[in-house]
């Protein structure tokens, strides 16, 4: 048996076009992505929030089955509510309608949990996908996503025993950051401690590093699979991914590792397996993306830099925390201009509703939180710094449109 793990996967309106004979493991395996864009009828009503409500395309899920059959989509995600209930329902009835399975959402909590198995060659495998606390979680009488919560490790080791591989897609961490925190790789190896043999990550966008744990193995982001080119050159690392290829003989397992590079290719996305010296280039950003996940200090100091530089860049002003002397005394005119609205609640005390459910997803996401404490933490003392030369010429290496 075999399954292919791919990052997050956008179905917007250009056609996808790719070799799957090169991409992925051929017919007799799966594939298994995290879906980023929900489905949803015309006229459907996008659900407030912070952040673009994206929308899949159905005539992208015809192109995914042309060019291979076997698609299982997690979608626990902080997208899979862009439109609320009916737009989940109306993903998970088209995917059925090309035997597609799904996993991570539904009409109540219960029914976003439930595990999904896939079974071929005398192998079970199992199957669970939750999502960090953002956008659209379910509840027990309302529709959304299964997010991880206190009983996700009881239902880990219930699931164990159920199936003979046990494989969880988690949609968690920071966009755009090379690693994980070190609070994540501790949960990520805790739940291999509990039982599970993959872990599936993505959300970052960004392929992120990969490692061997107590005989388990966890890929903690493996960028975007199937994406706009145009949208995400802009980072240095948006347009080409990780495809591991798990293969599980006699209940072993054992995987290699594929890179794939997206490119625009007339009105299509074209999916293609990297060139020898593409891949070499990829591995050299890997390899920096694996060093600090074997030495604990190491990744402190990466995570540290990396969250105060994206403090810098954007926390600070998304908590209005940022706002300059300078720009209060003598910007005033232009900033007043530019930012009446903002400056009017400002005078007023009056959040938008906008600015609240911005505080909110920052507030409630377990990264975002993560970030801030971390950031604030290092620049106030209160944390012991261990950023160094070596973490901020990295950081500034793997993530350069970051630093300020």
């Amino acid at each position: 048996m075999h399954l292919s793990l791919v990052g997050d996967v956008c179905l917007e309106k250009k056609a996808i076009a790719f070799d799957f004979k090169e991409v992925l493991h051929p017919h007799q395996g799966f594939a298994i992505g995290n879906l980023e864009t929900p489905l949803a009828p015309e006229g459907a009503s996008k659900r407030p929030k912070a952040g673009p409500n994206m929308k899949g395309q159905l005539e992208r899920l015809k192109n995914l089955h042309e060019h291979y059959p076997n698609w299982v989509f997690t979608i626990a995600n902080n997208h899979a509510m862009d439109y609320g209930a009916e737009g989940i329902v109306y993903t998970q009835q088209h995917c059925q309608n090309f035997s597609f399975r799904c996993l991570g959402a539904g009409n109540t909590l219960n029914d976003a949990k439930s595990p999904l198995f896939l079974e071929q060659d005398g192998i079970r495998v199992g199957i669970l996908a939750r999502c960090e606390t953002q956008f659209g979680a379910a509840s027990a009488s309302s529709a959304g996503v299964a997010t991880l919560d206190s009983h996700f490790y009881q239902e880990v080791q219930k699931l164990k025993g159920e199936c003979d591989i046990l494989l969880l897609s988690i949609h968690a961490g920071a966009e755009i950051c090379a690693w994980p925190s070190p609070q994540w790789q501790n949960r990520f190896r805790s739940l291999i401690d509990a039982g599970a043999d993959v872990i599936h990550g993505h959300h970052a966008h960004v392929p992120q590093g990969y490692e061997t744990y107590n005989n388990g193995f966890i890929y903690y982001g493996l960028g975007n699979f199937i994406a706009n080119p145009k949208l995400w050159s802009r980072h240095a690392n948006g347009t080409w991914s990780i495809v591991p290829t798990l293969s599980i003989e006699n209940n072993q397992l054992s995987h290699s590792v594929k890179t794939i590079v997206l490119e625009s290719q007339e009105d299509k996305v074209f999916v293609r397996v990297s060139t020898p010296e593409e891949a070499q280039k990829h591995q050299r950003y890997l390899d920096q993306c694996n060093a600090p996940l074997e030495n604990l200090e190491f990744l402190e100091s990466v995570w540290q830099e990396a969250s105060v530089q994206m403090y810098k860049s954007f926390y600070g002003d998304y908590l209005e925390f940022a706002k300059s002397e300078r720009q209060t005394k003598f910007r005033l005119v232009p900033f007043a201009r530019k930012h009446l609205g903002r400056l009017k609640r400002q005078l007023t005390n009056s959040p938008s509703q906008r600015q609240l459910l911005l505080w909110y997803h920052l507030f409630a996401c377990e990264t975002h939180r993560d970030v801030i404490a971390t950031a604030l933490g290092v620049l106030s003392g209160e944390l012991e710094d261990k950023r160094s030369e070596q973490s901020q010429i990295m950081v500034k290496e793997m993530m350069p449109r970051l630093v300020v």
